[in-house]
């Protein structure tokens, strides 16, 4: 299902961070920082070093100057066994920039985190 999502970018850190609700929990891949709400969605995406990163995963020009002209995203997620596929919608000006990332399903907390 395709959600609106808000977003801030920070040029000065190349930090694009795209929320929906408070997070309940976070989980850091890489360059990656997922939000989860207490149900175990998706509801926040930081992405550090991001017009590097989204320049690989749209195979084209990707800029800071770019990014801080971001008008609009929405986010994609559907899951596939263990396998969480999002697809990262960036709307500048005329132009869509599709996004697809695979992270692993996060379906418990780890036994340690409680302790």
């Amino acid at each position: 299902m395709l959600r609106n999502f808000k977003f801030d970018y920070d040029m000065e850190n190349d930090s694009l961070f795209l929320y929906r609700a408070k997070s309940k929990g976070s989980v850091q891949l890489g360059d990656f920082i997922l939000d989860y709400n207490a149900k175990k969605e998706l509801v926040g995406i930081e992405i550090l070093h991001a017009a590097k990163i989204l320049k690989k995963l749209v195979q084209g020009a990707v800029s800071k100057r770019m990014l801080s002209s971001l008008e609009h995203c929405k986010v994609d997620v559907h899951q596939s066994g263990n396998l969480m596929i999002v697809k990262l919608h960036l709307y500048i000006g005329e132009k869509e920039l599709v996004a697809p990332i695979n992270i692993p399903s996060i379906t418990e907390q780890h036994p340690l985190a409680s302790v």
